[in-house]
């Protein structure tokens, strides 16, 4: 590790039992092992939380409001056990199991939470079950056992019905209005709660459920391999009978290797129907890899390439905006330098390239010294890269070391050391001087390793959503979420290049395939549309400023302007944006967005360039607007250039 070690004064928290030399940050699970471990989590199509001695879990409701769309508690059930000790002992790619235990371990429960999974399971040792429903408009109406033993039926006073499934025969009993109770102090087996969805097929559901609910997924492993993810799920019986999961929309369109039943099971979470699929090896077809590396495949004409050409010559660099202590503003800055220095090498201007390459390296090496100000340590309480601020106080660098937004943070360092390789002379040596840094810094979030040294596998990444989570080790309602797609697509951009320039093409495929599908979760779950997946009014705003697990919100954390939220979601802009902002979305969004920002004569100069680079794309008056804009305007981004928007608009012709 070439950075200097610092350890917390507080250990990593104690419900993490069993935990790795690393510790995952961003997890889907979070929840379970922050602070008190005691707020919900999301394993789709259910919500669950634990506390001492209770497992709560409910088939949440939805609510839309013009600028909200999420899921809601209204009531569900209590599994009881008197605990002694809890925490996660196991997590993998995709499952977390979470076990409660008596003090000297005679009794314990144990849960897998898997998202995707239509049960809920509970693993008992030489316990009584007692579940207890916690709604306020229901009761329990009966319980009675299923024809041929397979399990009960519990039935609500509102109609919603439950299906209650046991490895064996046990004896369930009605105490009360609102609790249900095994006959037996000393149960040892499995109990699996599942609700039936009254807006599907109940009776085809009910048969689904019965014939696999004996294949409980307790382990997982994700193989990444070329233009395939493949999701392998243990079980931990019953080997001839398949699990049933539920897939999500952008895994449906891909998946193979799987029975998909033509059913309408009923399941929905926020981010649409999910789809039954049986088979423990889910294979992910990715044919649509994406294929932009350092240049957008589009000619440009001799014009085009001058009028860039004389935007790069009268560049101005501020150098104080490469000095700022903040990490983020600083790789925003750098990378803006790796922008003009990727756009004067394609135009062959070696002059500026030269000019690009000593800023590029002489910011990176500050950084690489620990010579910034703001230098660079490593956790080796959490195992991750953060900032000496940010371990000072905590509410530095926008969390910095509470792990939120790493790979925003460093995924514009990647790019901008991408770039230096790129087009730099004699970059052999440089790469043997400074490997290990150049490493930490990239592997700091997309190590692909299930053991790395120094890092957790794939910080950010959610191999079930498809998409990257980032609030890090901090406790929200909520539990994750992820404000700005396009930084985040960037940042595994920015990697991927790396790799390559790097010569290690096994990451670089990972990567690759990690990229694509960020980018095909922000097209399905960013880019709406009215009638495609949330609610018709909230769908009206054409775009999700926050994504949380259980909600969509048309905001931002620095604001509410219009401008920062669709803004947000499109810089910075790079070749990888032609993938990101889909056209045929754009089209349709592209008068709501105008008409909310950059007819307001309020917006400010910055946020209207990133604007008006979106409608570029699509729309002949934006790019005449556009035009207009760059000729009149010294104001953009702090991680745009007047060269890179002139870039812009000229491959927007051709586009």
């Amino acid at each position: 590790m070439p950075f200097k070690n610092v350890t917390r004064d507080t250990p990593a928290n104690p419900l993490l039992l069993n935990s790795k030399s690393t510790i995952p940050t961003n997890m889907w699970w979070s929840n379970l092992i922050v602070k008190n471990g005691d707020l919900p989590i999301y394993p789709y199509p259910y919500s669950a939380k634990i506390s001492k001695d209770y497992v709560y879990f409910w088939y949440p409701e939805i609510a839309s409001e013009p600028k909200r769309y999420h899921l809601y508690y209204n009531g569900g059930w209590q599994a009881h056990f008197e605990s002694d000790s809890r925490g996660v002992y196991h997590y993998d790619d995709l499952v977390v199991n979470y076990k409660m235990e008596n003090q000297n371990k005679t009794k314990s429960l144990k849960i897998p939470f898997v998202k995707g999974s239509p049960y809920i399971s509970f693993f008992y040792k030489n316990s009584k079950p007692k579940f207890t429903l916690t709604k306020e408009n229901a009761l329990i109406k009966s319980v009675f056992k299923n024809i041929g033993g397979n399990g009960y039926t519990i039935q609500l006073t509102n109609e919603e019905i439950w299906i209650v499934f046991t490895s064996c025969p046990l004896e369930l009993i009605q105490n009360s209005p609102t609790e249900i109770v095994g006959a037996t102090d000393s149960f040892t087996g499995y109990i699996r709660f599942a609700y039936l969805p009254k807006e599907g097929n109940r009776d085809e559901t009910f048969k689904l459920l019965s014939d696999h609910h004996t294949a409980i997924p307790v382990s997982s492993k994700i193989v990444y391999n070329i233009k395939q993810i493949h999701h392998n799920y243990i079980t931990s019986n019953c080997k001839s009978v398949q699990p049933l999961m539920l897939a999500l929309k952008h895994q449906k369109k891909r998946i193979s290797n799987v029975a998909q039943p033509d059913i309408d099971i009923g399941f929905r979470t926020l981010k649409g129907k999910m789809y039954p699929v049986i088979g423990n090896r889910w294979v992910l077809v990715y044919n649509d890899i994406n294929k932009i590396q350092w240049s957008f495949p589009s000619s440009i004409s001799l014009e085009s390439k001058q009028l860039i050409n004389t935007a790069l010559n009268s560049e101005t660099i501020n150098q104080s905006d490469l000095k700022t202590r903040n990490i983020y503003f600083r790789g925003k800055a750098l990378a803006r330098v790796a922008r003009l220095a990727i756009i004067a090498n394609e135009l062959n201007n070696r002059k500026k390239v030269n000019e690009y390459v000593a800023l590029l390296k002489e910011n990176i090496e500050l950084l690489f010294n620990s010579e910034s100000g703001n230098n660079l340590v490593y956790d080796e309480t959490y195992g991750g890269l953060i900032t000496s601020d940010s371990f000072a106080n905590s509410d530095h660098d926008f969390g910095n070391a509470n792990y939120n937004d790493h790979y925003f943070h460093y995924g514009y360092y990647a790019y901008s050391i991408a770039t230096l390789l790129k087009v730099m002379d004699n970059r052999t040596e440089w790469i043997q001087e400074w490997r290990p840094h150049i490493y930490s810094i990239v592997e700091e979030y997309t190590a692909i390793e299930d053991n790395h040294k120094y890092y957790t596998k794939l910080r950010n990444f959610d191999n079930y959503d498809g998409q990257s989570w980032a609030s890090g080790i901090v406790d929200f309602e909520f539990n994750n979420n992820q404000e700005s797609s396009s930084e985040a697509v960037n940042s595994y951009y920015g990697a991927y290049l790396l790799y390559l320039e790097l010569g290690e093409i096994e990451k670089a495929n990972t990567l690759n395939l990690v990229l694509t599908s960020e980018i095909d979760s922000t097209h399905e779950y960013y880019q709406t549309t009215p009638g495609k997946i949330y609610g018709e009014e909230f769908s009206k705003n054409y775009i999700v400023g926050i994504l949380w697990e259980p909600s969509v919100e048309y905001t931002t954390w620095f604001g509410n302007n219009d401008e920062y939220i669709y803004g947000i979601q499109m810089m910075p802009y790079t070749p990888i944006t032609f993938s990101l902002l889909q056209k045929e979305w754009l089209t349709q969004a592209w008068p709501t967005i105008e008409s909310r920002t950059v007819d307001k004569p309020q917006i400010s100069d910055e946020w209207k360039g990133i604007i008006l680079m979106a409608g570029a794309m699509v729309n002949s008056d934006a790019r005449n607007q556009l035009d207009a804009f760059v000729q009149s305007t010294t104001k953009f981004d702090s991680g745009n250039s007047k060269t890179n928007t002139v870039w812009w608009l000229e491959m927007c012709k051709g586009f």
